[in-house]
């Protein structure tokens, strides 16, 4: 009777020990080649279109790690209705350009007609060679759903722009140089985006890799050679340079803000969210983060805003109505006018803002930094 006991004992443990593995190879270690990991993902971006079961949709592209042996071509987009389930399925397969088999994605964003631009990688004789894509076929569905066809059109070729982003003040299309990693300013002039047709240097700074905004409309940079997060002194862009004190150095490979106001990060070591919606909070794996810890401030034109620096006004306003057209108006006169008072120097002063709480944030990661630098210390000496 023991014997059957211990037996039926054994059973239980060992189907137990099955199924944990079971589980932990299908959250951990996706086989399917349909599924990728939050560490394999570079580029990411929210989705402007509303899906037909309003839920939000993600959109993300594969880099190859050492963490995962799924091969790919570079070529595919991977979507997910939440980033903390460590879940991104691939969308439909895109053939960004028939004549490149092995294109990395390495930058995404929507232009003014909601179009989604890519800026595509690959190598050439080991030269790094920059392409622009416009998604020019989204879908024969009439809700432009965000499924991804094929239908790409290049615009761009060998440009030296590794990414690009919207000026938040004027609309014009920026672009980061691969070669000096400085922002340039597309020529409004000419309809392709060829090398020639980038104006710059601007600004001449810390060279960066990729560029957005902040809840408060100060540009954002993750820097070309540290991959940390920097900000810009002012919110005029072309006149202020990258705060050198005020830096967040949590390496990052890009950034996008969450509904909470906290910015969301993908990296080597997974999606990352911040802790609070402050520049200098640090970063959790956002699989650990605690779901509604924070309150929702932003909406999805607010995330797309800070992200691609472009605002769908005609969705805010409803320029459908007499009423919407008229706000639209005001909006852009107020805008415009921001913007002639920021290229008046005499009439431009310092920002002046109140950032004691987000300062005393950076001292207090500073001395953990050092704290933990002293620690690694420690522990190498008495090794």
């Amino acid at each position: 009777m023991n014997d059957k006991i211990m037996i039926l004992l054994y059973l239980i443990v060992v189907v137990f020990l099955l199924i944990q593995i079971y589980d932990m190879y299908n959250v951990e270690h996706f086989s399917t080649t349909n599924i990728v990991k939050n560490d394999n993902i570079n580029s990411l971006i929210l989705s402007p279109y509303t899906s037909s079961n309003n839920t939000t949709k993600y959109f993300g592209t594969f880099i190859a790690s050492s963490n995962n042996n799924i091969l790919t071509n570079g070529t595919n987009f991977y979507e997910t209705n939440s980033l903390d389930d460590n879940k991104w399925d691939k969308s439909t397969i895109v053939k960004i350009d028939k004549s490149i088999p092995n294109i990395i994605i390495n930058n995404i964003l929507y232009n003014e007609f909601k179009e989604m631009l890519v800026v595509g990688l690959y190598y050439k004789n080991n030269k790094p060679i920059y392409n622009i894509y416009k998604q020019t076929n989204l879908s024969s569905n009439t809700t432009k759903n965000e499924l991804l066809y094929e239908g790409w059109k290049k615009i761009g070729s060998d440009t030296n722009i590794q990414s690009i982003c919207f000026d938040l003040m004027t609309s014009k299309l920026l672009g980061v140089s691969s070669f000096d990693g400085q922002i340039y300013e597309k020529n409004v002039d000419t309809q392709s985006y060829n090398k020639e047709d980038w104006i710059g240097p601007i600004n001449n700074d810390i060279p960066m890799s990729k560029i957005m905004y902040d809840k408060d409309n100060n540009m954002i940079g993750i820097g070309l050679f540290d991959n940390y997060i920097y900000t810009k002194e002012g919110v005029n862009w072309r006149t202020e340079y990258w705060d050198k004190k005020k830096i967040n150095k949590t390496k990052v490979y890009d950034l996008m803000y969450d509904y909470d106001g906290c910015l969301i990060a993908s990296s080597s070591n997974g999606i990352l969210k911040q802790l609070k919606p402050e520049l200098s909070s640090e970063f959790i794996n956002i699989r650990d983060y605690t779901k509604n810890k924070n309150d929702i401030i932003l909406s999805k034109y607010d995330i797309l805003k800070s992200k691609i620096g472009y605002e769908y006004l005609d969705d805010i306003f409803d320029t459908g109505t007499p009423l919407g057209r008229h706000l639209k108006n005001i909006y852009d006169i107020k805008k415009l006018t921001k913007d002639m008072c920021y290229n008046k120097s005499l009439l431009r002063g310092k920002d002046v803002k109140d950032s004691t709480t987000d300062d005393l944030s950076f001292k207090n990661r500073e001395i953990n930094d050092l704290y933990k630098q002293i620690d690694k210390i420690n522990q190498r000496l008495s090794e």
